[in-house]
């Protein structure tokens, strides 16, 4: 992930094609870095906080396959539960990636079936 995210319009070209503004998206990305650090959030983290939440919630179910030691006393295996994880990371990912289309049954169906899935383990999400 880049430290700043550059408006498509400036392609590659980024600090050659408007020095000033990207000096300013720099400076912004470094005052939302010690916002989150002091208050667990940013201002950018409210503006768009359903993107934020879906890539909150998508990056604890990753961590949690990846580096989880415990599993939910009502699964009975590991790879159960790393199935339940990666099917709430799916329907997240799916909604983050595709949210902007007209057509939402891209992404409907999955992201309620991991809303109910994060619903029913929401306790669980420890490590």
């Amino acid at each position: 992930m880049r430290l700043v995210q550059l408006p498509q319009e400036w392609g590659h070209k980024g600090f050659l094609s408007d020095p000033l503004g990207y000096i300013s998206l720099c400076l912004d990305e470094v005052k939302y870095f010690f916002q989150r650090g002091w208050h667990g959030y940013s201002d950018k983290d409210f503006w768009n906080a359903e993107d934020h939440l879906s890539y909150l919630i998508s990056a604890v179910c990753e961590n949690l396959r990846a580096t989880g030691n415990g599993i939910p006393t009502k699964y009975e295996t590991i790879d159960e539960w790393h199935r339940v994880l990666t099917e709430i990371q799916e329907g997240f990912d799916l909604y983050r990636n595709n949210h902007y289309e007209e057509d939402e049954t891209i992404w409907r169906d999955k992201l309620d079936h991991s809303f109910q899935l994060l619903h029913e383990n929401f306790e669980s999400l420890w490590d």
